[in-house]
């Protein structure tokens, strides 16, 4: 162990960090009980000062919001973090593998996303109505803040106050989130729970291997985390679990190009949700076997081979999902 300044809340000491196989580090983060693995490359000199601090921020909200990784045995595992643009996490990788690059585009793009994402994490990190808190230096990966250590901004609070979401109380530095503020994450934690996440619905056999991957690939350079559910690990009944990922989940991403009975299940569960329903399906197949009436109600993406469905893809989610 050695002190150093943490990734996550900038303290030099009490959080630490601990030099592992493979070019990985073990952080202890004491200011949020945080414990995770790192790849080396997120500290190394070579990535800009910005592109860090986006990739602690989108790491501290995920740690903030999930913790631990929970295994079907219930044993609870240390999520490991990497970033690496050119690789995307496959099904070959083990589930608690996040490669932060493919999340680096969900960052804050405007004052007011980042206003909504940073409301959000202060009612998780003070969840009781009427609270008076102070927010450190150290909560600033929370707030989207990427200035540096030593001159953190208040921007975001400002604005979070501007627009009376946030209120200050006995005295400048303390805040409460006021009545409008609570109504606003309700609201928030109905749309955006998803936190920008993407489900896909298809048969799954070898033959949907190269359109499974196809997928996983142009949601996440979209800037979506995707779920796949038979790659999803979880302890629940299947049915349940499948209909909270459709509820949580910005879009669903559907493929017919052979046939299935769930996917169109899936599909029809999403549309009454009024999600943003996505479907594709291979020119052959849509030439030989046109599909299911229901869907063929919607506009489809008709692909040629699988480069031509990564691009239709992530325009088609450019244009409708917002």
């Amino acid at each position: 162990m050695n002190q150093f300044r943490c990734p996550i809340c900038g303290q030099e000491f009490n959080c630490s960090q601990e030099s592992m196989p493979g070019g990985y580090y073990l952080i202890n983060c004491k200011s949020f009980n945080f414990s995770f693995i790192i790849g080396n490359e997120l500290l190394e000199d070579e990535m800009s000062n910005e592109t860090r601090g986006k990739a602690f921020s989108l790491i501290a909200e995920h740690l903030l919001h999930k913790r631990i990784y929970q295994d079907r045995n219930t044993q609870d595992i240390r999520w490991r973090f990497i970033y690496n643009p050119s690789y995307s996490i496959n099904d070959n990788d083990p589930p608690n593998y996040i490669n932060i690059a493919e999340r680096i585009n969900s960052f804050p793009m405007t004052a007011i996303d980042a206003a909504n994402r940073a409301l959000i994490n202060l009612a998780t990190l003070f969840p009781l109505y009427g609270t008076d808190f102070c927010v450190r230096k150290q909560e600033r990966r929370l707030l989207y803040d990427i200035s540096d250590w030593d001159n953190p901004t208040i921007g975001i609070l400002t604005l979070l106050v501007e627009m009376g979401l946030l209120q200050h109380t006995v005295s400048y530095d303390q805040f409460h989130i006021t009545a409008k503020g609570w109504e606003r994450i309700d609201l928030l934690l109905h749309k955006e729970k998803e936190i920008n996440q993407g489900f896909v619905a298809m048969a799954f056999k070898d033959e949907t291997n190269s359109i499974r991957e196809a997928f996983r690939k142009a949601v996440t350079s979209a800037g979506y985390a995707v779920i796949i559910m038979d790659e999803f690990e979880h302890n629940n009944q299947i049915v349940p679990e499948m209909f909270y990922e459709i509820e949580i989940s910005k879009f669903v991403l559907v493929d017919v190009t052979f046939p299935n009975y769930g996917a169109y299940y899936e599909a029809g569960y999403a549309h009454a949700l009024k999600k943003e329903v996505i479907v594709c399906c291979r020119e052959s197949e849509y030439t030989a076997n046109y599909p299911h009436f229901d869907i063929a109600q919607r506009p489809i993406i008709i692909w040629k081979d699988e480069n031509d469905l990564v691009e239709r893809i992530k325009k088609r989610i450019k244009a409708t999902v917002t």
